[in-house]
Formats: structure tokens, C-alpha cells, sequence
């Protein structure tokens, strides 16, 4: 297979805009090299982007484990505290291997809980009731608690994977970029950053890194369900206003595009005698 279609279906797959002037740039400089089929069709199967992740089962299995293996554990700890003296019923809800299905049947033995507590309100046996709600309360707050923790736990680490995602984004773009002085690339990077911040802030707008297309948006700052729009109510992404706010800061590498000018000919003085100012043609002309 050759190298440059490999880098370009992979490109495509993570998001990069292959018809942009640094991907056509970057592809160029991969020549006609090729790599074996094999190798290439590895790379291919096994390199996924968010969408087709969501799609692969092994992944799916591995994080429904993962995910669920936690809530097993929590279900688990419940269970030895609330049948601390019942170890047929334990071993009972430890058979059950469906998450779900244990954590329904675990439901079911605190409602027969609160059953044997009615029965003991008949009875007059409000001390032993009494204990019995108490117990169950406590159980059922310790639960909560800990399940509240666990997809805390859980947010907070989806949270910063999505955090490097947007950083590795955030890198791709400022990378493909041509500044005009001679300062390192991060110095550059630095500068342009801080312009950008600058502009969003002025604007009331903010950059949004949006993970089901993977692109950064601009919304607006004090509402980010709405995009920002520009004064002639434009809608921008944020590649285009970036750009924009450097180049009118001169902070990007312009090409000189001007047309290459025809010298005027030399004025020609008339016959009859006459003399014509010829002042303004003589500052048209080019030396």
C-alpha cells in the first residue's frame, strides 16, 4: 500500500482536515515510499477513532467490565454488612453473575427487611422495629454513598482523558501554523494563545472543544448552548476567527502577492507648440 493514502485514511479517521494547505503540505513530503499490505491493514484495524470505538465490541466489554466491576464490589460490601448473619442469602445474591439482576435482588431482601419490621410493629415490638428501620436506613444511605463516589470517581477520570483529547487537538492546530518573526515555536505559540484568549474574551465568546465532532466551536460566554455569532450574525469556527485574529495582529507568515506592474511609457509631448503638465503621469510611473 502506499504510504501517503495510509497517512491520509488515518488522518481522516482522527478528525484532520486532509484538504487543508499543512495536511497537503505534510502529505507531500511522504513521496511514493510504500509499506506492507499487512502492516498497513494492521494499522488500520487496530487504530480507532471515538466513533468506531463505540462500535468494537472488545472495548465495549472491556469498560462494561470495568464500569460494572465496581458496582459489584459496592453491591458486595452492602451485602456483608446488611447479611453479616445470613449466609445462605449471601451466597444466594453472590450466585446471581448479572450486575443488574444482583443489585434488584439485593433490593428485594431490604424489602423483605422492612417486611419482618412491619410484622414486629403488629406484634408491639416497636424496639425491635425501631432497630430494624434504623438499620435499613443506614444501609441504604452507606450505599448511596458510595455509589455516589464511585461515578464520581468515574466522571472525574472521563473528565481528564477528554481534557488530553482537547490539548492534543488544541497542539495539532497551533503546530500547523506559519508565524512571522523568528521567535521559537513555543514563544509563538504563547503569544498567539494569548491573542486569541484576548479576542474570545472581547467578543464575549468561548472556545469549546466539541468530542462528538471533535473540533473546537465558539460559543457564547454566557451561554454556551448558544454559538457565537459575529457582528454581521456570521457563524465562525474557531480555525477561521484564530486566523483571522492573528493575521490582523501580524503575527502570521503573509505571502506578497502582488501583481508584477508594467512600467507606463514615456509621455509623448505634442506637435503644435504646446506644453502639457505632465506632473501627475510623472508620479505614476515606476522606477
Amino acid at each position: 500500500m502506499e504510504l501517503k493514502k495510509l497517512f491520509e485514511t488515518l488522518a481522516k479517521r482522527a478528525g484532520v482536515d486532509t484538504e487543508s494547505a499543512e495536511f497537503t503540505a505534510a502529505l507531500s513530503q511522504v513521496g511514493e515510499a510504500s509499506i506492507d499490505d499487512t502492516i498497513a491493514h494492521s494499522m488500520e484495524a487496530e487504530l480507532l477513532n471515538r466513533d468506531l470505538a463505540k462500535s468494537d465490541f472488545k472495548l465495549k466489554t472491556h469498560f462494561t467490565a470495568l464500569a460494572l466491576n465496581g458496582v459489584d464490589s459496592e453491591i458486595e460490601s452492602v451485602m456483608n454488612e446488611l447479611l453479616a448473619d445470613n449466609d445462605d442469602a449471601r451466597s444466594e445474591l453472590l450466585g446471581i453473575k448479572s450486575t443488574p439482576k444482583r443489585a434488584a435482588a439485593l433490593a428485594k431482601k431490604i424489602k423483605e427487611l422492612e417486611s419482618e419490621r412491619n410484622k414486629a410493629d403488629n406484634k408491639g415490638d416497636d424496639g425491635k422495629a425501631k432497630k430494624a428501620q434504623e438499620e435499613i436506613d443506614r444501609l441504604i444511605n452507606d450505599f448511596k454513598v458510595k455509589e455516589e463516589k464511585y461515578l464520581s470517581d468515574l466522571s472525574a477520570k472521563e473528565r481528564e482523558k477528554q481534557e488530553a483529547i482537547s490539548n492534543f487537538k488544541e497542539e495539532l492546530f497551533f503546530s500547523g501554523l506559519k508565524f512571522a518573526n523568528d521567535y521559537d515555536l513555543e514563544t509563538n505559540q504563547t503569544i498567539a494563545r494569548i491573542k486569541i484568549n484576548k479576542a474570545l474574551t472581547e467578543k464575549g465568546a468561548k472556545k469549546i472543544f466539541n468530542f462528538n465532532t471533535g473540533k473546537f466551536e465558539i460559543k457564547r460566554a454566557d451561554d454556551e448552548s448558544l454559538d457565537y455569532l459575529d457582528e454581521r450574525n456570521n457563524k465562525t469556527s474557531f480555525e477561521d476567527f484564530a486566523k483571522g485574529v492573528l493575521t490582523q495582529e501580524k503575527i502570521l507568515a503573509v505571502t506578497d502577492s502582488r501583481r508584477e506592474q508594467t512600467p507606463l511609457q514615456p509621455f509623448q509631448q505634442p506637435t503644435n507648440g504646446q506644453t502639457v503638465d505632465t506632473s501627475m503621469y510623472d508620479a505614476l510611473k515606476i522606477d
